[in-house]
Formats: C-alpha cells, sequence, structure tokens
C-alpha cells in the first residue's frame, strides 16, 4: 500500500485533498476574516478541515476506491468481516489530545459534532462503531503530509471518547446548558464551524482539469460602489437621494421605501459595497432581467469581471447555457456554474428561496447560514410574499442577524405587519418612515365592480399607445387575449405571455415585451399577461387593465404604467377590475386553497372602492403608501374575512411551528418554503413537431452515458447541450397544491 486515497478522479490522496481544503480556508480567510461571524473561531475550523477525511485511511474504504481504480485490493482481515462504516464517523477518533488540550469541552464537542456530521449518513449503532474503530490499523508514514506542507499528527490508538457526545445525538443534546444564551451560542458556534466546512470541503472536491484545479470556497468581490458611481456618471447622472442613505447606512440592517423608478437596483449596490451580496427577487423574469443589466454594467466599464456575478434559481442551467452560447472554454462555463450553486461568487441574482430555505433546519442547512454570516441580503418586493412565506423570511432574519449578517429590505410598498414582526424577533434595524418618492402624477385609476373584460379596450383603443393587460391565472389571460384577437384591431401587435410556454417561447417573448416597454421603443400594441411582468421589469407602458389581486400587487402593476413620467392627460391610464360581491377576480379563493390571500384582497377591495366613492383616483405616490401602511397593519391583517383563517393567524401559526422546529427533523425536501408541485412535460404538438430530432438527441445520449461517468468534460457538454435543446422545448406547468 503506497497511498492512502481521498477520491477517484485523478486518484487524489487524502494528503492532497487535505491540502486543498487548507488552500480554501486560507482563501476564506483572506477575503472575509474581520467579516465573518463572532460565533466562528478560526483555528477550530482549521482543525475539522485537517481530520474531516482521516477516517478515509480505513482499509475497507480503501478497497472500495482501489475496485473503482482496478487496483490490486488489500488484505483487509478482521475489518474487512464487519459492514463498512463512513468515514465522518471515524475520522474524529484519532484526533490526539494534544490537539485537543487548550479547548474547552462546548470547543471539543463542536470539533467532533463537525467531523462526524459532514457528511448526510444514516448514523452507525454506537456498539457497532466501536467494535469497527478498534479495528482500524492505519499505516501513518503513507500519508506524505510533510509532502503537502502540513503538519497533522494522529493518534496512533483510537479514542472512543467522542462517541459520548456525537453518536445518535445532536450537539444541544449532548450537554447540558445552564441558559438559552448558553444553548444558543454554542448552536451557532457549530453551525458556523460545519457549515463553512462543508462548503470548503465542497468547493476542494470540485475538480477541472487537474487535481489541482478546482473551484473557489469564495472569489474577491469588486467594490460595486465605484462600479455604480462609475456607471452612473456615464450616463450623466449623481447619486440620488435614496442612494447617498444606503451609503451612509452601509454598516446597518435597513428597511426602506422606494417608488417604481427609483434607482433602488443602484442603491442596493451602493449598500453592498465591497462584501458578498446577494440581491433576492420573487420572479425569475425578475432577476434574468437584473442579471443581465448587471453583466451589461460590468461590459460597458471594461471591468471583465462578468463571471463574478451568478444567477441562481430553478431554471440557472439553462439561463446560463443561452448566455454562454458559442463560447469556447468549457471548463469556465462548468466552473461558473459549480461555483454559483456553492454560493462562491461574490454578487448572486437569485430567488428568496434559495437562501432562506434553511430554516427548516434539515441535514446540511448549515452551510446557508453560514454563508449569510458574512454577506449582504437585499430583498425586494418583499410584499409579494405570502404569510407563511413571510414567516420564514422572518425566521430566517432572525438566524442571520445573530450570526452578523446584513439585511436590507428596499422595495416599492412594505407590509407594516413585517416590522412589527421582525422587532419582536430582537432584530435591529433602521426604518426610514418617510418614502423615497417623485411627487408627481402618473397614475390615474378607475375602479370598476365587474370582471375583466375587453369593453373598454375597444373603446379606449389607439394604435399608438403601447397597452398592457394583466390577469391573476393563464386561463383569464388565454380568455382576455382570445377576446382580442377575435376582434381583429387594425395594425396592432396582440400577444401573450404567461407561465405556460415552453421555454424557448416564453424566452423569446420576454425579450419581445422588455423591447417593447422600453421608454424610447416606437413599438406598440397590446400585451396581456400574468403576473410574472409583476414586479421589477423595465418596461413603460400607456395604459393598464388589470384584475384585482391586492393593493401590493395593483400597485407593482402601476410601476409598469407612466413608469417615470407624468400623468400628460387628464383620463385615467389604470382600470381596475374589482369583481361583483359575487363573483371575484380570478384567484381569488375565499378557502385560500389556491391563490390570493383572502383577507389582503377583502381589505384592498373595500379601500379602493371607498376611494372611488370619495372621488379619490389620482394615485401620487403617497397615497399609495399610506394605504399599503393601513391595509397591512397587524390590526388590519387581524380581521377574518368568510371561512379562511386571517392573514395574522397564518403568519403566527408558521413562526411558531418554526420556533419549535428541532434540527435535522425533516428532509430537505419535505419541507417546501412555497406550495407549488411543477409537472415538467412537453406538449404533444410540440413533441410532434420536432419527435425525429428528439429521437436522435434521447439515441445520443443514451449512447455517451459511458463517457459521460469518465468524466470526459467534452463528451459532457455535448449531452449538457442535448438536454439544453430538449430542455427548451418543455414547458413547467407550475400550479399551486
Amino acid at each position: 500500500m503506497d497511498k492512502y486515497f481521498a477520491k477517484t478522479a485523478f486518484e487524489e490522496t487524502i494528503a492532497s485533498h487535505t491540502a486543498n481544503l487548507i488552500k480554501q480556508l486560507n482563501l476564506l480567510k483572506s477575503l472575509y476574516e474581520n467579516k465573518v461571524s463572532e460565533y466562528l473561531d478560526w483555528e477550530i475550523l482549521r482543525i475539522v478541515c485537517l481530520y474531516h477525511d482521516i477516517g478515509k485511511a480505513d482499509i475497507n474504504f480503501q478497497n472500495y476506491l482501489r475496485a473503482i481504480l482496478k487496483i490490486d485490493l488489500l488484505e483487509a482481515g478482521e475489518l474487512g468481516k464487519l459492514s463498512p462504516i463512513n468515514h465522518n464517523f471515524i475520522s474524529p477518533a484519532f484526533i490526539p489530545k494534544s490537539i485537543l488540550e487548550p479547548f474547552d469541552k462546548e470547543d471539543r464537542v463542536v470539533i467532533f459534532q463537525s467531523i462526524f456530521r459532514h457528511h448526510i449518513r444514516h448514523e452507525p449503532d454506537a456498539k457497532a462503531l466501536e467494535k469497527y474503530v478498534k479495528l482500524i490499523e492505519f499505516e501513518f508514514d503513507k500519508f506524505d503530509f510533510e509532502e503537502k506542507g502540513l503538519q497533522i499528527p494522529i493518534r496512533e490508538k483510537p479514542s472512543l471518547k467522542y462517541m459520548r457526545n456525537t453518536v445518535n445525538k445532536y450537539i444541544t443534546e449532548s450537554m447540558e446548558f445552564d441558559s438559552d444564551e448558553d444553548q444558543e451560542r454554542i448552536f451557532y458556534k457549530y453551525v458556523m464551524v460545519k457549515g463553512l466546512l462543508n462548503r470548503i470541503d465542497y468547493a476542494a472536491s470540485t475538480v477541472f482539469s487537474s487535481e489541482e484545479d478546482t473551484a473557489s470556497v469564495e472569489l474577491e468581490p469588486d467594490e460595486l460602489g465605484e462600479i455604480v458611481k462609475d456607471n452612473l456618471a456615464k450616463a450623466g447622472y449623481k447619486f440620488n437621494s435614496l442612494q447617498e442613505y444606503m451609503i451612509e447606512n452601509r454598516d446597518s440592517n435597513n428597511i426602506v421605501v422606494a417608488a417604481t423608478g427609483f434607482g433602488k437596483t443602484e442603491a442596493a449596490l451602493l449598500w453592498i459595497g465591497k462584501n458578498k451580496g446577494f440581491f433576492t427577487l420573487p420572479l425569475k423574469v425578475s432577476i434574468n432581467a437584473i442579471y443581465d443589466r448587471l453583466i451589461e454594467m460590468y461590459k460597458t466599464l471594461n471591468i471583465g469581471n462578468e463571471h463574478k456575478i451568478g444567477l441562481l434559481h430553478s431554471d440557472t442551467f439553462s439561463e446560463y447555457l443561452k448566455r454562454h452560447e458559442g463560447e469556447d472554454d468549457e471548463f469556465e462555463f462548468e466552473k461558473h456554474l459549480k461555483e454559483t450553486k456553492q454560493l462562491s461568487l461574490p454578487l448572486t441574482v437569485c430567488t428568496l428561496d434559495q437562501l432562506v430555505d434553511f430554516v427548516f433546519l434539515y441535514d446540511g442547512f448549515e452551510k446557508k447560514l453560514a454563508t449569510l454570516s458574512y454577506s449582504r441580503i437585499v430583498i425586494d418586493e418583499v410584499q409579494m410574499y405570502s404569510p407563511d412565506y413571510l414567516a420564514c423570511l422572518i425566521m430566517a432574519l432572525k438566524h442571520i442577524h445573530k450570526v452578523g449578517g446584513r439585511f436590507s429590505i428596499l422595495t416599492a410598498t412594505f407590509p407594516p405587519i413585517l416590522s412589527d414582526k421582525l422587532r419582536k424577533c430582537g432584530i435591529e434595524f433602521n426604518h426610514k418612515k418617510e418614502p423615497f418618492y417623485k411627487d408627481y402624477l402618473r397614475h390615474r385609476a378607475k375602479v370598476l365592480e365587474q370582471n375583466i373584460d375587453i369593453q373598454l379596450i375597444k373603446e379606449n383603443f389607439n394604435e399608438k399607445k403601447k397597452i398592457l393587460v394583466i390577469c391573476n391565472t393563464v386561463k383569464k389571460a388565454q380568455e382576455i387575449y382570445n377576446s382580442l384577437k377575435d376582434e381583429k384591431f387594425p395594425n396592432t401587435q396582440i400577444n401573450l405571455l404567461h407561465s405556460r410556454y415552453i421555454k424557448k417561447h416564453r424566452s423569446d417573448k420576454e425579450k419581445r415585451i422588455l423591447k417593447m416597454g422600453k421608454k424610447d421603443s416606437n413599438q406598440y400594441g397590446i400585451w396581456v399577461t400574468t403576473q410574472i411582468v409583476e414586479a421589477s421589469l423595465d418596461i413603460d407602458f400607456d395604459e393598464l387593465y388589470t384584475e384585482l389581486s391586492d393593493v401590493n400587487g395593483l400597485f407593482q402593476r402601476m410601476g409598469r404604467v407612466y413608469r417615470s413620467r407624468v400623468l400628460d392627460h387628464e383620463k385615467p391610464n389604470v382600470y381596475v377590475y374589482a369583481g361583483t360581491d359575487k363573483e371575484y377576480p380570478s384567484l381569488v379563493n375565499e378557502k385560500r386553497f389556491i391563490g390570493i390571500d383572502f383577507t389582503i384582497f377583502t381589505l384592498s377591495r373595500n379601500k379602493l372602492l371607498e376611494n372611488q366613492t370619495k372621488n379619490i383616483t389620482d394615485y401620487y405616490e403617497n397615497i399609495k403608501m399610506d394605504m399599503v401602511e393601513e391595509i397591512y397593519s397587524t390590526k388590519s391583517l387581524s380581521n377574518k374575512f368568510g371561512e379562511a383563517d386571517s392573514y395574522c393567524e397564518i403568519l403566527n401559526k408558521t413562526l411558531n411551528f418554526l420556533n419549535k422546529l428541532e434540527p435535522y427533523n425533516y428532509a430537505k425536501d419535505e419541507l417546501k418554503l412555497r406550495e407549488i408541485k411543477q409537472d415538467t412535460f412537453i406538449p404533444l404538438p410540440i413533441y410532434e413537431q420536432n419527435k425525429e430530432r428528439i429521437d436522435e438527441i434521447i439515441k445520443y445520449s443514451k449512447s455517451q452515458r459511458i463517457e459521460w461517468k469518465s468524466k470526459s468534460f467534452v463528451t459532457s457538454l455535448r449531452i449538457i447541450w442535448c438536454q439544453h435543446i430538449l430542455g427548451n422545448l418543455i414547458n413547467l406547468n407550475t400550479r399551486k397544491l
């Protein structure tokens, strides 16, 4: 036996893999040593990195790898007769006493538990583990740690003391505490060490063209403040009041309300500065648009660091493929993709789902929370989240605040119930009471007690207008679109956009609506859409015809009309269809099995109709924000309408559940942030049109699977492209359960 292997890729040894971990640790420390949580002890993290894989020297594991590598197997003796046990359960037994002596019991437990649980595995029986560890013998001179510049003493005879604090026990169950504060402290110390060990290990294990060519646990962030400043200067602008406020409060958590078109994206980047940042939005189409805008900013300024920006949501793979099309560097594509998914990039634009699901405390949750401890999180369009989702956000911010992360909620409308709940959780933040908005009139609304139809669109039609129609459901949007098509408007494009198109067609339509929606575009026509255009899309239409969802959604939809223009006529430019007392707009469901929260819909409808009665039709920004303050107050949301639970009841039930949740009670996919089911399929007509090509791609992909497993990246990329072509033909039929 001339070496101990850690992995089959490039026949990497335990010594080499450990050296790669220390390299990643030093990189992380050089970038964030003074920004990471007070709960992290860097020396403890170094120790767990050094010892996390020592258990792989177990001869059963070595024979497993040697069989894959087609190397002669070794004589396993008595150990070979036992069922193998995963290396993470074995490694703590070989940490020498001299390494552990400087630490108290609490820190030793953190060391043991972080190594013991660094992989998600079924835990062994204590007696079986004890018997197994006692039989392990290492030839320590074969590790060659000296060659890698590492000093790693190893205990010659295994110690089983660590088992008292690990086997079948979670960290807070293995010790007695004098107070809740003590228990909280060890919980967060463990989260930081175990979470960062996982991230460092994943980065060191993600190998590309050679053993030394690995992913990076972190890339150095750029100074986003300077980039924004240069970009604004190039366009002839200076910082506005919102952007100056975010610079002044760079070291604080913030809640800021700013009207559409006030430069919130730039303000968010200025706040992030030279820190690791996550920019979150609720809708993928908005995320893609912001990502492309950031990439364009980098290109315009010739910065050349576009690979430092990540795009992260459920379609990241296909979106990256589209943007990397035509590039020759296959490894750069793979690296960008994997470093994005490992949260390694300095700036990531993503859905909130990608970050805050750690609140369910599933196996592996620690790496997200540990990463967010030295990150800055921007939360946009917070009003779009349901009460149960909002509870998850509140709990996530509570944990993030505890470990030292920062957040800024930058939104056009803000529900005050959120600030009430954040304060109750002990979270410190600045809440600027005076919103940032432009005091000129952009929107005049007419509220109609009826369901949406095309009559007013016909009456107000002008072929030199850009008309936006927003429906709450795909079915209603299709119905309105077909009615408009039947009218045969002269010289007018009539377009439909919703979530059920195949990816190829949806992507094309998103580009087209953005093109028509540009302020200086000379294209005109009608777009019928669903709420996928509701948030953060930089489009500017002339008139809006919309079903009512709630006032937050309505004001977001208004933001797509007269986006940065003064209303220059006396007619309404917004028509709101509020339904009747007996027939609500689509997706409004009193029992709340699906759709829009009934409490908020009812409060919104009542207020809009009250305004109409009082002849309040001019919706200045301060009027909108006052309405949100009134409707989304804790008092208002405690009201109950119909059979549904009130908004507050749902929010409080979810918060209580999360507060009582014990770690590792649920698998990662067992609980969901949003109750969404996706059925992926190729529609039959699309399949029939492309059958020959699809069959050819499937046949080719199957023929290459052996090469795929052999890590031939060129072959892998060909298969990826095949999957991409098929992916363009699929439909994700998304619906609430």
